[in-house]
């Protein structure tokens, strides 16, 4: 995995290192009705900020399911040490109540 991850750095840094050094010819971008011309290094620094946004949204949502699961992970252990202790409990008035009065 590392390797692939080495790899994958190693491919970002060549793009952006074209994109920034050769992108000075203009780039025309169509969506729709929309048209917008640029240099190649307006589109690579949008789409990096798309990178940027979408990394954040992802760590949002991976830091928000990790503090439920630690939620309901505490919530479990909570519910589990109180059954434990409503049955000692339990089982210490049962003893008092079985033993012969004097």
């Amino acid at each position: 995995m590392a390797v692939i991850g080495f790899l994958l750095v190693i491919a970002g840094a060549g793009a952006a290192g074209f994109a920034i050094l050769g992108g000075g010819e203009p780039a025309t971008v169509t969506w729709h009705n929309l048209t917008v011309t640029t240099t190649s290094i307006g589109v690579f620094a949008a789409g990096a900020l798309a990178l940027l946004a979408l990394e954040a949204g992802l760590l949002t949502v991976r830091q928000g399911s990790s503090r439920g699961l630690k939620r309901r992970r505490e919530l479990t252990r909570l519910r589990r040490a109180m059954a434990e202790h409503d049955a000692r409990r339990e089982q210490a008035q049962n003893a008092r109540e079985s033993q012969p009065q004097h």
